[in-house]
């Protein structure tokens, strides 16, 4: 058993919030909205773009869960498959899961109750009790947990430490997160750290600064820049080290409890 062999599971936020917390960060469109042209990606197709050139050495099953939560049609307490014709098959690629959500966004309708991650997490945990191995959840989710939700999602996430469960949070949106920053580093009750938060502005506003910095360093030496020697650009490396940085560490607490 390694991280090459990892379960992965993806879940997508389709609640209202997604209509107003772009408002700094994508001009105030809604996360979920699709250029006909195809020229701008959406927050959340910038993501798995991004993630699916990250992750794509951690699938080497090529059978990907994704679903779909906080909708207006799905109960609060459910989640919706990308894949309805058989939901535990799921994607077979990063490229199949950018293409349906391509082509699901724009039927469905956006839920008006706030996220809820307690019922997505819990999903997960049913997945990681019927199949083997080591699981990562990832979250792609607009905005903060409203406090009516935020002990459902706790609890969800201590009963996950029972399990090879890695559960990755990524706001989308402009935030704020002091709520996701609680259940990622104060549960004490969890058998081991399992849930790590990222925002995705944040990241994106730290690689535009330090390219500024970059830029202004080279005109101040009157030096030519010197391309570094590796084909991810420096959104996709910080995406990296921001996702992953606590999954070796959860590792191998999963291995010293028997997880796996």
């Amino acid at each position: 058993m390694n991280l090459e062999s990892s379960n992965l599971m993806f879940a997508i936020d389709y609640t209202t919030a997604n209509l107003t917390c772009g408002a700094q960060s994508f001009d105030g469109k809604s996360l979920h909205m699709l250029d006909p042209s195809g020229e701008v990606m959406n927050p959340y197709q910038e993501a798995l773009t991004r993630l699916g050139r990250v992750l794509v050495e951690f699938d080497d099953d090529r059978s990907i869960l994704v679903s779909g939560f906080g909708d207006a049609k799905t109960p609060e307490n459910a989640v919706f498959s990308f894949t309805p014709e058989n939901p535990m098959d799921g994607c077979k690629s990063f490229h199949e899961i950018w293409q349906r959500y391509h082509d699901l966004t724009p039927t469905i309708k956006l839920g008006d109750k706030p996220a809820n991650l307690g019922p997505v997490i819990r999903h997960a945990t049913a997945v990681a009790r019927e199949v083997t191995g080591f699981h990562m959840l990832i979250i792609l989710v607009s905005s903060q947990l409203a406090t009516e939700h935020l002990a459902d999602t706790a609890q969800a996430t201590v009963d996950a430490s029972m399990l090879p469960l890695s559960i990755i949070v990524i706001g989308m949106g402009d935030g704020p997160w002091e709520n996701m920053k609680v259940l990622d580093d104060q549960l004490p009750q969890r058998q081991f750290d399992n849930f790590n938060f990222v925002s995705f502005q944040n990241i994106r506003h730290t690689v535009t600064e330090e390219r500024k910095v970059f830029v202004h360093r080279i005109q101040d030496d009157n030096a030519e820049p010197v391309a570094a020697p590796c084909e991810l650009d420096p959104l996709d490396l910080l995406f990296t080290l921001q996702i992953l940085m606590e999954v070796p560490v959860q590792y191998d607490c999963m291995c010293r409890l028997n997880l796996l």
